[in-house]
């Protein structure tokens, strides 16, 4: 990071409980959780605890995407009710090896609290509360320094301005957290498939693309290879039914903007008129990893619609982006180890805030209301569901990722 003066995060150890409504803490005593997990030959360790938020992004967990105010608002809402953290954030640091290096260990020698597999994927929980042993974890976590938020962009910001809007509230500013090593840490890109508009034909998409841009022909991509194999650097893949090309972007000539930035900037925007990718019904993201086959045998369902695969950014990318106080957009970066939720951590929820806390939520629920439109008649009814179904003395069952 460019700025000495920007806060690292502290962490702490928490109270676990299974995610099963009035489940009993899996220990009275505060603990932090070694996450281990492995979808084939990829494994991911990382720490679970609990991260303080700061009320203001120059502070870190740093966001890298942009975030959508109506999701925001929608899990604030769901925050300023919820007395418990039912999915924990994703954080990631520079290096790691300490971390990652006493993660292994636990996870080589110990015996799993949980574990769960399916198919080619498994997950294991390992429970550490000797205070001297959380004492060490969690050093190794501090020397992260500033933390960059992988996956819970959306979650961050809502607790961020529940605090902003009340900050007498009692709001408990911590959310449950995965923290990784940056040596630990597996990010993809999201995909693309765009639907062109009504009336073009995909070859004339495709005589445009080259006109204005590099545009190669690529071989077929042999099955179960990376898709991204046939790219050199900075290269785009498109997909269509009849076949693959390899797109190259002009060069910036100033900051290196994310290359997922320069797709909408150049590409989408003014070549497929697609203005708003976040509420448009003609684009759908996909994972990135997904086979070739499989995005082929998509688009011959639907042969007006065209594939555009993007390179996984570096997690250095990632860093410098965040360094320069700049953001991907959203849907930019995929971060597919993500844990399951089965172990969940109460908020600090007491009867004295519990009326400030509802008319926050019910404050919210009025600003969902303008984006919902709903009609005069059917607003008091709103409100009212709202009300009956907003608890504090028990977990909601609302599952929310980002």
């Amino acid at each position: 990071m460019k700025n000495p003066a920007l806060v690292g995060a502290r962490m702490h150890p928490f109270i676990p409980h299974l995610a099963e409504k009035d489940a009993a803490p899996l220990s009275y005593q505060p603990s932090v959780i070694v996450h281990r997990i492995r979808v084939g030959n990829v494994v991911q360790h990382g720490l679970l605890l609990a991260v303080n938020v700061p009320g203001s992004a120059r502070h870190s967990p740093f966001p890298h995407e942009l975030t959508r105010t109506a999701k925001v608002d929608s899990l604030a809402a769901h925050l300023a009710a919820s007395p418990s953290d039912e999915n924990p954030v994703m954080l990631f640091g520079r290096g790691g090896h300490s971390l990652a290096a006493a993660c292994r260990e636990v996870a080589s020698k110990a015996t799993p609290l949980l574990s769960k597999s399916y198919r080619d994927e498994e997950e294991q929980s390992f429970f550490v509360d000797c205070p001297e042993l959380i004492a060490r974890f969690v050093a190794y976590a501090e020397e992260l320094g500033d933390l960059v938020i992988a996956d819970g962009h959306h979650r961050i910001e809502a607790l961020r301005q529940l605090g902003r809007a009340e900050p007498d509230a009692g709001h408990e500013m911590r959310l449950l957290a995965l923290v990784l090593p940056g040596i630990e840490t597996v990010v993809r890109s999201y995909d693309r498939i765009v639907s062109v508009l009504p009336g073009v034909r995909i070859d004339a998409c495709l005589a445009a693309l080259e006109r204005s841009f590099s545009l190669r022909s690529l071989p077929e991509v042999p099955d179960g290879a990376p898709l991204i194999s046939a790219l050199e650097r900075d290269e785009i893949m498109v997909i269509i039914p009849s076949g693959s090309y390899a797109l190259r972007l002009p060069a910036e000539t100033r900051e290196k903007l994310p290359l997922a930035f320069r797709l909408q900037r150049d590409v989408l925007a003014p070549q497929f008129g697609l203005l708003d990718p976040q509420t448009s019904d003609r684009i759908e993201f996909v994972p990135g990893g997904t086979a070739h086959a499989s995005l082929r045998a998509r688009l011959r369902a639907s042969p007006n619609r065209v594939a555009f695969v993007l390179p996984p950014p570096t997690l250095e990318e990632i860093l410098e982006c965040v360094g320069r106080q700049s953001h991907y957009p959203p849907h930019s970066t995929y971060f597919p180890l993500k844990p399951s939720g089965a172990i969940q951590r109460r908020r600090l929820f007491t009867e004295d805030n519990s009326k400030k806390l509802r008319h926050m939520a019910e404050t919210l629920a009025t600003r969902m209301l303008r984006r919902l439109t709903l009609t005069q008649e059917a607003a008091p009814q709103f409100r009212g569901w709202y009300a009956a179904n907003t608890k504090f003395s028990e977990p909601t069952v609302s599952v929310f990722r980002d």
